[in-house]
């Protein structure tokens, strides 16, 4: 139930947080780990109908947790490439959170959300944003986030009786580094 009405929680603060230009990383990311919760509830339950024990039913859904953030956190990057889904989130859901760590800084935030305000967005101010916020660190920030939890879910694997390659996979494809994504920019 706790999972559920957590999931519930995350989808309504993104709704709340649709346009919004003054939510912090941290709230961002609050957010996007209660997004996470269903991919917990999965993992559990596949623990329990697996028959795990209780501690391995939890190790799964504390991996489950880290694995759909660490998703997420994948398509917040990927979401800055693809100008036509920056662009959407732009006008109708919450930014990104690379875009989201990058208005905190005080000298980019005044040119990013004079771009932000305009009624038609151009591919060209897209790409000027999706540059800055690389400029300023935005996307090696959430990839670093990113590894981090990955090497606390390979530490989550590595406790199971059982190491499952095929997790360890999950949690690779979920990397992203400069040079996955500077070709793009």
């Amino acid at each position: 139930e706790k999972i559920w009405f957590e999931q519930s929680e995350g989808e309504i603060l993104e709704l709340q947080s649709r346009r919004q230009i003054d939510i912090t990383p941290q709230e961002c990311l609050a957010k996007i780990k209660m997004r996470a919760s269903e991919l917990e509830a999965v993992t559990r339950i596949g623990g329990i109908l697996g028959g795990g024990s209780q501690g391995e039913v939890n190790i799964l859904g504390e991996f489950g947790r880290l694995l759909g953030t660490m998703s997420i956190l994948r398509d917040e990057i990927i979401d800055m490439l693809e100008l036509h889904v920056l662009r959407h989130r732009i006008r109708k859901e919450s930014l990104p959170l690379p875009l989201v760590y990058a208005l905190q800084g005080p000298k980019i935030k005044p040119n990013i959300v004079s771009i932000l305000s305009k009624k038609r967005l151009a591919t060209r101010d897209l790409q000027k944003i999706s540059k800055a916020v690389d400029e300023v660190g935005g996307l090696n920030y959430v990839a670093e986030i990113i590894s981090k939890m990955a090497e606390e879910a390979y530490s989550h694997i590595n406790m199971l009786k059982y190491k499952n390659e095929e997790l360890k996979l999950f949690i690779k494809s979920t990397k992203m580094k400069p040079e996955d994504w500077k070709p793009l920019l």
